[in-house]
C-alpha cells in the first residue's frame, strides 16, 4: 500500500504583491496545481483563500479586490474539482506573527476549518484527526496533529534559528 499525500494549496496569497502576477495568472495557477494532483496517484490537493492580509502588509485598491475576487472564484468554480476551504473569513490580525504568516492562534484557526473538510472528503482508516494545536508528537498524539509549521513563522527563511 502507498502513502497518500494530501496537501492544502493557498490560493493568491503571495502572487498579490509579487510583480508581474495578474488574477489570471493566479487562476491559471490554481487549475495547474488541481490537474497535477489529479493526474498524480496517492496526491490529493485541497484549495483554501487564502487569508486576508493587515497593518504593513494589508491589501489596497485593486489588490484587494483580486484578491476578494479570488477568493470568491475559489468557493464558487474551484470546488467543482476539488474540496475548498474558506480560511479568509474569521481570519484576524491577531492570528497572525507578522500581519501576514499565522501564528499559532492562526494555525489553529486553519486547521479547524480544514479538518471537516478533510473528514468529509477523504478516508484515513481510523487515525484521528485531532482538532487543536497541541505538540505534534505528544504521547496524547500517536498519529500527529495538524499544527503550526515552522518555517511558516514569518522569519523569511531561516525557520527556528534566531
Amino acid at each position: 500500500m502507498s502513502r497518500a499525500d494530501l496537501c492544502l494549496l493557498l490560493s493568491r496569497t503571495n502572487d498579490s504583491t509579487t510583480p508581474g502576477m495578474t488574477l489570471p495568472d493566479s487562476k491559471t495557477n490554481v487549475m495547474k496545481a488541481i490537474t497535477a494532483c489529479q493526474n498524480t496517484p496517492d496526491k490529493y490537493l485541497i484549495v483554501g483563500t487564502g487569508t486576508p492580509r493587515f497593518g504593513t502588509k494589508a491589501l489596497a485598491g485593486t489588490a484587494l479586490a483580486e484578491a476578494i475576487e479570488c477568493k470568491d472564484w475559489v468557493l464558487s468554480y474551484v470546488k467543482q474539482f476539488v474540496p475548498v476551504v474558506n480560511i479568509w473569513d474569521g481570519f484576524t490580525q491577531a492570528m497572525t506573527v507578522d500581519d501576514l504568516h499565522p501564528n499559532l492562534i492562526g494555525a489553529d484557526f486553519i486547521q479547524s476549518r480544514c479538518v471537516p473538510i478533510i473528514n468529509a472528503n477523504f478516508e484515513f482508516f481510523g487515525v484521528p484527526l485531532p482538532t487543536d494545536a497541541a505538540d505534534l508528537y505528544s504521547a496524547i498524539r500517536p498519529f500527529g496533529c495538524l499544527n503550526a509549521n515552522p518555517l511558516m513563522a514569518g522569519r523569511v527563511g531561516r525557520g527556528n534559528t534566531d
